[in-house]
């Protein structure tokens, strides 16, 4: 059931391998062996985040009988992290490990473990049995993210109670954050600097040079808005809570409903708080799904307006 959780021998193979986590990758490592079940990476550019995937994965292709997917949006993505897997694996395991560059590429240990490359672009590829780790690299840009992980992906962590990390560089509030609210994930972000291992002077610099919104989500791995820029003073820290948060906050509150019926592309459907007192709004639900009929509209609009009705539909 699931990986066995060694904490010892995970620092003894790592050791092993030449990889010495840095103090934000221990972080994670922590969690990991803490038996977090999802574990949400929302790291900065050249953080380390592939590296740290890939001796998890190393570590569980020890293990007998496991099974391991890594996935990405494309293949080419998930060479991120097999340009680290493989040299760990022969150096690790010698002629025990197997390593097929096929379509899809695996890992077929001599005892019956198997790790598999998956590419979601092609999502019932991504049906499977039970599995016992899942690494998705760069998932928050993932555009079809939300129908993939509760369609295919979540059903292949059950029998084994499987465990599932999301290393990615944020790709604003998307699909990702909002899934690993609601499973209860350890969720962190690591700015680039939080690696030591970095230029301080190169860090500045990349400051002074790149736009200020770019630089806030790939190099301080903040969930930031680039639509039209209308939210450009928009702080994941400071902007986003909790949904416990949130009903505690806005119990008085009146209820807006937004609509964009997108015509030829996705609709989006708001549910918004608002307080005339402090002048505020909160988004408590964000709905977005693509060829939506005005009677299926009508349908979603009546089930997300709450019992004492709404101030305004718009």
């Amino acid at each position: 059931m699931a990986l066995d959780l060694d904490r010892g021998y995970f620092n003894d193979l790592c050791e092993f391998l030449g990889f010495k986590p840095h103090k934000a990758q221990i972080e994670v490592i922590d969690a990991f062996f803490s038996g977090e079940r999802f574990l949400g990476i929302d790291a900065g550019r050249r953080w380390g985040k592939s590296k740290l995937a890939a001796a998890f994965f190393v570590y569980g292709l020890g293990q007998q009988e496991k099974k391991l997917w890594l996935m990405a949006p494309t293949y080419d993505l998930c060479g991120k992290i097999w340009f680290y897997l493989v040299p760990w694996v022969i150096k690790a395991y010698g002629k025990s490990a197997h390593i097929k560059r096929s379509s899809p590429a695996k890992i077929v240990m001599d005892w019956d473990t198997i790790l598999e490359a998956k590419s979601t672009d092609h999502p019932d590829s991504c049906i499977g049995e039970g599995l016992d780790l899942i690494g998705f690299d760069e998932a928050a840009t993932e555009r079809g993210g939300r129908m993939l992980w509760q369609q295919q992906v979540r059903s292949t962590l059950i029998d084994r109670m499987g465990q599932a990390i999301f290393p990615s560089t944020p790709r604003g509030q998307g699909w990702l954050p909002e899934m690993l609210e609601t499973e209860g994930a350890w969720h962190k972000r690591f700015p680039s600097m939080t690696n030591p291992h970095l230029s301080r002077e190169e860090l500045a610099q990349i400051k002074k040079t790149m736009d200020p919104m770019v630089y806030r989500q790939e190099i301080l791995a903040e969930i930031v808005t680039f639509a039209g820029m209308v939210y450009s003073m928009f702080n994941s820290d400071t902007h986003i809570i909790t949904k416990a948060q949130a009903d505690e906050m806005t119990r008085d509150w009146s209820t807006v409903i937004i609509v964009d019926p997108g015509m030829a592309k996705a609709t989006c459907i708001q549910v918004v708080k608002h307080s005339r007192v402090f002048d505020q709004d909160v988004i408590v639900k964000d709905y977005q799904a693509a060829g939506m009929l005005f009677e299926d509209v009508y349908r979603k609009i009546m089930e997300l307006t709450p019992p004492e009705g709404c101030e305004a539909y718009i």
